[in-house]
């Protein structure tokens, strides 16, 4: 039983670790873009 619960502990730490990649990946591009639009800003 113990092993069960050990697997399914590193399957749901896996899968956190995944989703926080993707979360970070897209705040990252979000940020980029909002810098984008402020420099186009200043620029007109």
């Amino acid at each position: 039983m113990s092993g069960v619960m050990q697997g399914m502990k590193v399957q749901l730490a896996s899968i956190l670790k995944l989703r926080l990649k993707k979360y970070l990946y897209e705040c990252s591009v979000n940020f980029s873009d909002v810098q984008k639009i402020n420099l186009r800003k200043k620029v007109i």
